[in-house]
């Protein structure tokens, strides 16, 4: 059992490639509306009876749905003839909060427990650069506090600059510690909060005399420049784009964009991204999902499911057969005024910001690298 600090916080165990797509199934409670619960959990159950018999790992997203079913299913292999492969790894995930439950108490109590968060991961050398850079950031944008902070990087959290440092470190080989690595650090840190400007924010902030700051020769690129600079490592990368934006019928047009709230099962969109791959009509996918509660459930759900079909077809290509470029891009809409924005983690992708030409709105870019 894995005790997440934040509902993302298992996404370490990608980034640090302890688990990929490629070697393990995701099993997450469906959030599509005609998925209902008994099939769905049905379905859930005999999956992992075929990881337990071919020596798969099973990772479960907050299933409490099955966990007695599915403890009592395990047990049954001791009094009775099964299969069980030797390597099948169960991994259960929990959120802290849930954790803490009472009525919750007795079935964890059965499972050894880790607890994983982005601030525990990183070496003990790097927890005072954390406030540090923290200030760094603040000075260079001109910025009185965390709450000018927060609105310049709308999605800015507590593992916010943690997970950066984490992502810097886990590219580059281990270096001594000393001032100039330490000034190396800080630059490359702020090189990856540059793209993730707030536009307006920025315009706030230039109209503000009394700041010591140069906020002249901004730039933002459109959604066409990233989707061009995305298709130049489209067998490495997908694009997720964050944005406060409402899912416009032009821009669904345009693009021939599908919302996620379209497909009543998880399985109809399954379906539709292998058509996508499969398919040589069509070089980009784009797909558009509305966040609107802090829960991240659908969108690890959907992540796992382009994750997977886009690292089957890339490994099929060689140099014989070399695949057709395929880009696919996912636009998550968070809700105007949102408490809790779509956080701002720096894993396994790159981030950035800018102006669409046609609505006048700021939205993040995310990279997803793929799994090497």
């Amino acid at each position: 059992m894995l005790v997440c600090e934040k509902p993302y916080s298992w996404q370490l165990l990608l980034d640090h490639n302890l688990l990929s797509c490629e070697d393990a199934v995701f099993l997450f409670d469906s959030k599509f509306a005609s998925d209902t619960a008994t099939m769905t959990s049905y379905d859930h159950l005999h999956k992992v009876i075929n990881c337990m018999q071919v020596g798969k790992k099973v990772v479960l997203y907050k299933l409490k749905s099955i966990h007695e079913c599915l403890y009592d299913m395990l047990n049954q292999r001791y009094s009775i003839d099964s299969l069980v492969y030797s390597i099948f790894c169960l991994i259960c995930l929990f959120v802290f909060f849930f954790f803490l439950a009472k009525a919750e108490q007795a079935f964890f109590g059965r499972f050894e427990r880790q607890y994983i968060s982005y601030a525990s991961s990183l070496p003990s050398l790097y927890f005072g650069k954390v406030s540090t850079f923290k200030k760094h950031l603040c000075d260079r944008y001109g910025l009185s506090g965390d709450e000018e902070l927060l609105e310049l990087f709308c999605g800015f959290n507590d593992d916010t600059i943690p997970s950066a440092i984490s992502h810097i470190l886990l590219q580059r080989k281990p270096q001594s510690q000393n001032d100039h690595e330490t000034k190396q650090l800080t630059e490359k840190l702020l090189t990856l909060f540059y793209p993730l400007r707030h536009p307006a924010k920025i315009v706030d902030l230039a109209m503000k005399s009394f700041r010591t700051v140069n906020y002249t020769n901004q730039s933002f690129d459109t959604f066409e420049q990233v989707l061009d600079t995305a298709k130049e490592n489209c067998n490495k990368e997908m694009l997720l784009i964050l944005t406060c934006d409402l899912e416009y019928n032009s821009f669904q047009c345009k693009w021939n964009s599908k919302r996620i709230s379209d497909y009543m099962k998880v399985n109809h969109l399954e379906k539709d991204v292998t058509n996508f791959f499969e398919s040589s009509m069509t070089n980009i996918l784009v797909l558009q999902y509305q966040h609107k509660t802090n829960d991240l459930t659908q969108f690890f759900q959907i992540k796992c499911i382009l994750e997977s079909a886009h690292s089957l077809y890339w490994k099929k290509s060689n140099n014989e057969t070399p695949a057709k470029e395929k880009l696919v891009v996912l636009i998550v809409h968070n809700v105007m005024g949102q408490k809790n924005p779509f956080p701002i983690i720096f894993s396994q992708f790159k981030q950035t910001l800018f102006f669409c030409k046609t609505i006048e709105i700021f939205t993040n870019i995310l990279l997803w690298k793929y799994f090497e």
